[in-house]
């Protein structure tokens, strides 16, 4: 079983979290250097992920470990209505093969941001 993570899900915890510390939006933008909170608001809102680099620093600002943050997508069992995940890709035109391309461009971006931090 392949494990992924849930954008929604994950931006609760980070919202989550940012409130059991006590902690504004724009000090979560400020500790991270953003000129605007806009990047912030869409992670709470499950819009997008942080980069791998965006994750660790928060995980330094709440004092919790990555694993902490991120949440992982429900599995087949507990989708409803017995509907396996296979047959979600099927029906989308954005996957191919099992592997769709949301996911792919996620994993890109976490490759591409350990790249540059190495760097």
């Amino acid at each position: 079983m392949r494990n992924e993570i849930d954008p929604a899900a994950t931006g609760r915890r980070i919202q989550e979290i940012r409130r059991q510390k006590g902690l504004r939006v724009t000090d979560i933008s400020d500790y991270m250097g953003f000129l605007e909170p806009k990047a912030v608001y869409k992670w709470m809102r499950g819009d997008s992920l942080p980069t791998l680099q965006n994750m660790y620093q928060l995980s330094r600002l709440f004092g919790v470990t990555i694993d902490e943050i991120i949440q992982e997508a429900a599995g087949p069992e507990s989708r409803g209505r017995g509907q396996e995940k296979g047959d979600a890709e099927k029906a989308s035109p954005f996957c191919i093969s099992g592997t769709c391309l949301k996911n792919l461009l996620f994993e890109l971006q976490v490759h591409f941001s350990f790249l540059l931090f190495l760097l």
